[in-house]
């Protein structure tokens, strides 16, 4: 089920994680291998968060953050369920590690593939955790406010594509 019957329906998740483990499910692989996705994900949400911190601060600081969000206590809690909090929680360093080698790129080919990388990864965040869709709107509104009043800047073009893209 997707989510339990009345009267304790929870939408709070989305469908986001369930069609990363249907597959799975389906060839009735062992539930084990399902949570140790969650510990891949986490792994490579430190690699993604030490990797976009090196684009904006030391190596020492890199290291250090990157450990602190190694050990979230928070987050060891979640890893042995079956559940998307995880999944959510390695998505953001991803988009976050996009966006910045997205607007930093003088290479507008390079660029508009970490763009589109970003725009995928926060549509599908917004997909796991249907709350981020707030955020989508309240992101597109000004961009495009901005956008219209500095058509020429390269930056409200780089955003756009990506939200468009989290639209789509």
């Amino acid at each position: 089920f997707y989510s339990p019957a009345y009267p304790y329906i929870d939408l709070g998740n989305g469908p986001g994680y369930s069609i990363l483990i249907m597959p799975l499910a389906a060839l009735n692989v062992p539930l084990i291998f399902i949570k140790l996705m969650n510990a891949l994900f986490y792994y490579f949400s430190i690699i993604f968060l030490f990797k976009a911190l090196l684009q904006i601060v030391s190596y020492k600081f890199s290291i250090v953050f990157s450990l602190i969000w190694a050990f979230y206590p928070n987050v060891y809690e979640q890893l042995f369920n079956i559940s998307p909090e995880v999944l959510a929680s390695s998505l953001i360093p991803l988009l976050i590690f996009a966006l910045l080698k997205g607007f930093k790129s003088g290479d507008i080919k390079s660029a508009r593939k970490y763009l589109f990388l970003a725009g995928f990864t926060l549509g599908y965040l917004i997909l796991t955790k249907p709350i981020f869709g707030y955020v989508l709107i309240f992101l597109t509104v000004p961009a495009v406010i901005l956008w219209v009043f500095n058509i020429k800047s390269i930056n409200y073009k780089r955003s756009l594509l990506t939200l468009l893209i989290a639209f789509i």
